[in-house]
């Protein structure tokens, strides 16, 4: 609402907090309610306190400067939930061995500016874990997601060289920000670059080649029948 009406986004008021309130009533009247009301109250209750915090500390310190809120869920490979195909068909990215593997998501939030992009996703998890899912050490090794959608929508819409990639994630339930992929030197470079031995496409060949020739089973888990 705000970006439709060219509001700049650090500007947050008494208002928009309100707003934010009612729209999470909005949303929750809409829910058909099982289970037990007085804790489904109470997680309403945390959403709406964890929202308004978390809009108004961010509005006050941006993770990125130079950047502002331009697309939000941008489906890349993923049809909807009525099982509408994505405008974006998922992106190919290549293993080194032969393999071509194509790769797509959900991205939560996409802002750009005239130098940078940034791809920012929400999560429920607190501070300490998206700092140590976000962190130098963790990026190429076992955390891809920001890496990964910085790539595909490159594919998609791609930047100019000299342009300036971000991502980081927010804890909705603190309010906070992981680190900035950026930190990260010659970042570009190894999103894009599958030649590169220590770039994503490698990275992403250590963990997916052993499933793909059965020498490592996949776990099981909650995501299993929509992956």
């Amino acid at each position: 609402e705000r970006k439709a009406a060219h509001v700049p986004a650090a500007r947050i008021t008494d208002a928009d907090r309100d707003r934010v309130r009612a729209l999470v009533a909005e949303e929750a009247a809409a829910v058909v309610a099982t289970g037990h009301l007085a804790a489904i109250r109470a997680q309403v209750q945390w959403l709406e306190t964890a929202l308004v915090r978390a809009v108004s500390m961010l509005a006050r310190a941006p993770r990125v400067d130079g950047v502002e809120p331009n697309d939000f869920e941008v489906r890349i490979g993923v049809p909807d939930r009525s099982g509408t195909p994505a405008a974006l068909a998922s992106a190919p990215i290549e293993l080194g061995d032969g393999r071509t593997l194509y790769l797509g998501g959900i991205i939560d939030r996409v802002d750009e500016g005239p130098r940078a992009r940034a791809v920012v996703e929400y999560k429920t998890a607190s501070t300490g874990s998206i700092r140590r899912m976000a962190h130098v050490d963790a990026l190429f090794e076992n955390h891809f997601q920001l890496l990964l959608y910085l790539r595909i929508l490159e594919h998609h819409r791609p930047t100019q060289p000299q342009h300036a990639l971000h991502g980081y994630l927010i804890s909705l339930r603190d309010g906070t920000t992981s680190s900035d992929v950026a930190e990260v030197p010659d970042l570009r470079a190894r999103v894009l670059d599958d030649e590169r031995d220590d770039g994503l496409a490698a990275g992403v060949a250590r963990v997916v080649l052993p499933i793909l020739e059965g020498t490592l089973p996949p776990d099981a888990g909650d995501r299993c029948d929509t992956c």
